[in-house]
């Protein structure tokens, strides 16, 4: 695990269930957590991300970590903090929701390594080449699909006119 993550200490008797092909895979969750959601594969198959945290101490959805494992749960690591995480194509960068700072990106070796995409963005998800980043934009009014574009930094709106005013936000996941 890289330095600045945290080792969580043992697993709970809380588990997340993924379907994978025909079956249906139980991934141990750590014993931080009994609560957890947005599950994603990395595009090579060989880490899961999710996002998690503890009801039961008072957490709510915006106090979630994210936790980067082994596609069976095995090796988790508390990430750090934020939720809906995306991997890149190379699995070196994510890009995830932060209640604090909006839509990020950050360094999956080296989780004090992040940057702002976005402080009204959220849900930013990589396009499968790696050359784009979207995510969803909220402002007082209404919302926005948003294009960025890694390399130059550049970010267009998607939605004009009548079609950008109709949201006021937009989730996937």
């Amino acid at each position: 695990p890289p330095p600045e993550a945290e080792e969580p200490g043992t697993m709970s008797n809380s588990v997340l269930f993924l379907k994978v092909g025909a079956g249906l895979s139980k991934i141990p969750v750590p014993a931080d957590f009994d609560l957890q959601g947005s599950p994603v594969f990395s595009p090579d198959g060989s880490c899961l991300t999710y996002d998690a945290w503890n009801k039961s101490k008072g957490e709510t959805f915006r106090d979630s970590k994210i936790v980067v494992c082994r596609p069976d749960g095995s090796d988790p690591v508390i990430w750090g903090k934020g939720s809906m995480a995306s991997f890149c194509p190379d699995n070196q960068q994510i890009t995830y929701s932060s209640y604090q700072s909006g839509a990020m990106i950050g360094e999956v070796s080296a989780p004090t390594k992040t940057q702002v995409l976005e402080r009204s963005g959220w849900s930013p998800r990589w396009s499968p080449d790696g050359k784009y980043i979207a995510y969803t934009r909220h402002l007082h009014e209404g919302g926005n699909l948003c294009l960025h574009e890694v390399a130059s930094g550049n970010r267009r709106m998607l939605l004009n006119g009548e079609e950008a005013s109709r949201f006021d936000i937009v989730y996937w996941n």
